[in-house]
């Protein structure tokens, strides 16, 4: 299986740090920042390319949902996997994400399995990979 590059778009530090241990224990590469602007200036501007986006729903300057809109409306990123996290309990939150173009939407706190059985699930469905990542 090749080597998945993952970008990790959240601004608390701690959970930023959470999903890069739990990615780079599976051997992925993984970048992270602290909001949507930052997510848009690498995939669209800089052109580097991923193979998904675990997207925050609250964040400032740019939120996860308009992030994830501009992605969806930009010709590059259109196809990008993209799953949203958010520790709201409400489904609004998850309706939401799910509106602006999220494949996915994973629960904070969440637990290693479930975030790398919805990546999994997400790069099946989108050819990306070809055997379950679990």
């Amino acid at each position: 299986m090749r080597n998945l590059h993952i970008l990790v778009v959240e601004d608390e530090p701690s959970n930023s740090e959470i999903a890069k241990v739990i990615l780079m224990g599976q051997g992925y590469k993984v970048t992270c920042v602290e909001n949507g602007q930052e997510a848009l200036r690498l995939c669209i501007d800089e052109g580097q390319v991923f193979d998904a986006i675990l997207m925050d729903i609250l964040m400032p300057v740019m939120d996860g949902i308009e992030a994830t809109r501009r992605l969806r409306a930009h010709a590059k990123t259109q196809d990008l996997a993209i799953i949203c996290l958010s520790a709201k309990a409400s489904g609004a939150d998850h309706a939401a994400g799910i509106e602006a173009g999220c494949d996915s939407y994973v629960r904070k706190p969440y637990k290693r399995k479930d975030l790398l059985m919805a990546l999994s699930e997400i790069l099946l469905r989108k050819g990306v990979i070809d055997e379950p990542l679990l």
